[in-house]
């Protein structure tokens, strides 16, 4: 997945982070985009649907299971920090238990 992908992704589930990018910006990282999802996901996280979180949890899922950027950039730059933006028990449930250990909780 590429980072544009992944933005696209991540809009396409979550219309309303489309905000979060400047028209013109565009994505150099996987890790990129996660930096600016975790803020957004942190200040938004109550009001998700759980067709929204599963589909997220799903992601983060399958992401965890490789050793590869996407996995890296979900690891380093949202799960390790879903406990400082608080909406860490919001998704819990939507999470492998693989998923889970790579929190910092």
């Amino acid at each position: 997945m590429t980072p544009q992908e992944l933005r696209e992704w991540l809009v396409t589930v979550f219309p309303s982070f489309q905000k979060e990018w400047d028209e013109e910006e565009d994505c150099h990282s996987l890790h990129q985009v996660f930096m600016l999802f975790a803020p957004y996901f942190g200040s938004n996280a109550q009001a998700f649907t759980e067709i929204q979180l599963t589909a997220l949890g799903d992601l983060i899922n399958r992401a965890v299971r490789n050793d590869d950027d996407l996995e890296n950039a979900i690891s380093t730059c949202f799960l390790e920090h879903l406990h400082q933006v608080n909406p860490d028990k919001v998704m819990s449930p939507h999470l492998s238990n693989q998923a889970k250990r790579k929190m910092h909780v």
